[in-house]
Order: C-alpha cells, then sequence, then structure tokens
C-alpha cells in the first residue's frame, strides 16, 4: 500500500523532468546558434535581443509540450482512477491511438503566447536598464533592477492563458475529468475555452494560495432518459397505429 502512495504521489515526475531538461538544452543551443548583435544604436540592439530571446523560448516550448501534455493527463488520470496513464509508455501509447501526433500539441497556442510574451517583457525591461539607464534617469537607487516585479507581473496578467492551456491539454482526452462541468464549452479551441472561463467566472481560478474563489453554480450537461416502455402483459400482442 505504501509503494502505491508513493508510486501516485510521483506520478507525473519522469516527464516534468524531461520538459525542463529539454527547455533547457534547446533555448541553450539556439541561442548558441544566433550570436550577439552588437551595434551601436541602443534601440537596434533591444529589438534584436528580445527577438533572439523569444526565438529561443519559441523553440523551447515547441520542443517540450509534448512532456508537459504527459504529465498533465498523468496527474488528471488520478480523478477517474484511470490506468492508460498511469505510465509514460502508456500515456505516450494513449495519446497517439486517441488524437495522433496532434494530440501532443494540444494547448500550444495559449502556451506559446503565454511564454514568449513573459520572456519579451522580461529581456525589454533588462535592456532598458543596461542600454538605456533607464533606472538612473528615473532617480531611482542603484539596485532597484532585482526588485522589479516583471515576472510576477506577468504572471498574474498572463493567468488566463496559463489556466487555458492545462485545461486543454487535458480536454478530448477520453477520460472522466474530461466530462467534469468545469470542463463542459473548453474543448473546441483556445478562444471558446476562454469564454467558457469568462462566462463561469473562473478566470482567476487556482490563482490564490490562500483563498479560494467561489465560482458560478455548474450543472452536468447529459442528454434526457430515453422514455419509459411499458411492457405488455404475456400473450397480448401491442396493435400498431395507424
Amino acid at each position: 500500500k505504501q509503494w502505491y502512495q508513493r508510486r501516485v504521489r510521483d506520478r507525473g515526475l519522469t516527464p516534468r523532468l524531461c520538459a525542463t531538461a529539454v527547455t533547457n538544452v534547446v533555448r541553450s543551443e539556439v541561442l548558441g546558434r544566433i550570436p550577439v548583435r552588437d551595434t551601436k544604436c541602443p534601440p537596434e540592439q533591444i529589438v534584436f535581443e528580445v527577438g533572439r530571446q523569444c526565438t529561443a523560448t519559441a523553440a523551447a516550448v515547441l520542443a517540450s509540450h509534448p512532456f508537459l501534455v504527459i504529465t498533465n493527463r498523468m496527474i488528471v488520470s488520478i480523478i477517474g482512477s484511470e490506468d492508460r496513464y498511469t505510465t509514460v509508455m502508456g500515456a505516450i501509447a494513449a495519446i497517439l491511438s486517441d488524437q495522433g501526433v496532434l494530440g501532443f500539441y494540444a494547448g500550444i497556442i495559449p502556451h506559446l503566447l503565454c511564454e514568449v510574451s513573459g520572456r519579451a517583457m522580461e529581456v525589454l525591461v533588462e535592456e532598458l536598464y543596461e542600454k538605456c539607464d533607464v533606472i538612473e534617469k528615473l532617480g531611482l537607487p542603484f539596485g532597484t533592477k532585482s526588485a522589479l516585479p516583471v515576472s510576477s507581473l506577468h504572471s498574474f496578467m498572463s493567468y488566463p492563458l496559463q489556466l487555458t492551456t492545462t485545461i486543454m491539454t487535458v480536454s478530448n482526452c477520453g477520460m472522466a475529468v474530461s466530462q467534469l462541468p468545469a470542463m463542459q464549452g473548453t474543448s473546441t479551441g483556445m478562444l471558446s475555452c476562454l469564454k467558457a472561463l469568462w462566462r463561469t467566472a473562473s478566470m482567476k481560478r487556482g490563482s490564490n494560495l490562500m483563498f479560494m474563489r467561489k465560482a458560478s453554480p455548474q450543472t452536468w450537461h447529459t442528454p434526457p432518459p430515453p422514455p419509459e416502455i411499458e411492457e405488455l402483459p404475456s400473450g397480448v400482442k401491442a396493435v400498431k397505429e395507424d
């Protein structure tokens, strides 16, 4: 029993570690292949560096996103106690059989928008700080760069995209979590998912560490049951009406 509990607790850890390793390797490889441009024009250099970092981030997201899909589906398989996504190889086989290769890239668009925009904001602030001496011109004390809440601000602003990415990676996967009321109307695309989250006031669900937001009441969208057919006594034949 302890072995099973430990196995459930660590489910999804292997693809998560693989995603981190692939992200770091691909980003370093792309940055190494794009040389740093040294120009006398600070705006041109800033634009080039932002594009260079965003290109590396986009390549890393494209390479590591399949591992994110596998991680999320292995984690949510605990809800319905499904056995298809308990192992990495089982998850890969299930995704290939149900959705094909495109299943590994479910939710890739909001993931790309979230990561690339965040990296662009961080690099832009760093370049402005180094090349244009914005901190000194604003009269702020030295060392304010470390206190700039760029990452925290972007995480707050892009949380709906993070939530959309997570939902899209597990929708239409054939598991019990796909049939939950909160997942209704989120399976056709990124825009439909965002509209469904906005309609149910769930854009910030899971963003608070200490308090839980009260969601709007949700109901199951299931078809009505078929009409009951009365059984006739034995020996009596049904008469078809004209």
